[in-house]
């Protein structure tokens, strides 16, 4: 909601200071609400938007009086990389369109599009991919080796990217463009993904590596097309599983306080007795609709973990966290 701050700046941009006692304040205000705020002498404000953001709901006046940089990820490649991200892009564009002789037999198919292949594609992610993979190549990577491996990166990218298929996609590898590869694509993607929300549980819950991020704690996000899971679905989690879950949403939160109080009286809970392991789901509905919400759940989530971590550092239990965000079929 910062952006209802946003049209409150102009007198700090203007420089439109009142001294006091050799201090500088300005004006900043919210709606009617507006107070005196202190400028310290190393001021800088930088604005981090969404371009879309900016283009559709930042005012005009305000757009001008700043000094705009266009960010993107693929801008912090290397070459390296820049040549990775070529080719994996012309692979996923490959997964999604139809090999041509198979267009005049199934005339009725048409090309998918990226972001009905890939949940939650769009034109950031190969670079994020494979932006993420070569960065964990380099911390494994012997001191000795002067460059990257990019058909090794390039087929984890390819691996990476593989995890965010959607079922459907993978079933109809075989008429596209890969159709030669589709024997080893769908091989790989049933071999990593796991059907249904319990097999996942219970694959993390198996994988004692999944703790030893800085947090201390297991934080992921899933997407289904699914509904809200109900209470006796929830119930037979915990019997499959046998640990001790708890499932919130988003939307039954009015204020960031209730929100944020849940999350403690999670953290704070001893496990049951027998589990060393205990798992929060939080779902979210309309994920593509509720991106911010989501972002915004996520960070203070985040923060929360991190307190808590600090407060625990001997605690020897396991803390699960999964947003469990629905997502509507195009």
């Amino acid at each position: 909601d910062l952006e209802n701050l946003y049209e409150s700046l102009y007198d700090a941009l203007n420089q439109y200071y009142m001294f006091l006692n050799n201090q500088r304040y300005v004006d900043l205000g919210l709606g009617t609400q507006r107070m005196k705020c202190r400028i310290d002498t190393n001021f800088k404000l930088i604005v981090v938007a969404d371009s879309d953001t900016v283009t559709k709901r930042f005012p005009i006046p305000l757009i001008n009086r700043l000094e705009k940089h266009f960010i993107s990820i693929s801008t912090v490649l290397t070459q390296e990389g820049i040549q990775v991200s070529h080719k994996l892009a012309k692979w996923a564009l490959d997964f999604s369109s139809l090999c041509k002789d198979r267009l005049a037999v199934f005339q009725k198919m048409k090309n998918y599009t990226l972001e009905e292949c890939f949940t939650g594609f769009n034109d950031e992610t190969v670079s994020f991919i494979v932006f993420d993979v070569i960065n964990h190549m380099h911390r494994e990577r012997i001191p000795t080796e002067e460059e990257i491996d990019t058909t090794e990166a390039l087929r984890r990218s390819k691996e990476l990217l593989l995890k965010m298929a959607t079922i459907e996609a993978v079933l109809r590898v075989k008429e596209s463009r890969l159709h030669t590869e589709a024997k080893s694509i769908t091989s790989e993607y049933f071999k990593f993904n796991l059907c249904t929300l319990q097999d996942y549980l219970k694959h993390i819950f198996g994988d004692t590596s999944l703790c030893t991020n800085e947090l201390g704690v297991h934080l992921t996000l899933a997407t289904t097309h699914s509904k809200f899971l109900s209470e006796k679905e929830v119930e037979k989690l915990i019997l499959s599983t046998g640990v001790n879950i708890r499932c919130i949403s988003l939307h039954q939160f009015q204020t960031e306080y209730q929100y944020t109080r849940e999350i403690q009286m999670f953290l704070t809970e001893e496990p049951e007795i027998g589990s060393n392991k205990k798992t929060l789901l939080v779902q979210c509905e309309r994920g593509v609709d509720n991106t911010k919400l989501i972002a915004c759940a996520r960070h203070k989530m985040v923060d929360e973990l991190k307190d808590w971590r600090e407060e625990n550092k001997k605690s020897k239990f396991g803390v699960f966290v999964v947003f469990l965000i629905l997502l509507n079929r195009q």
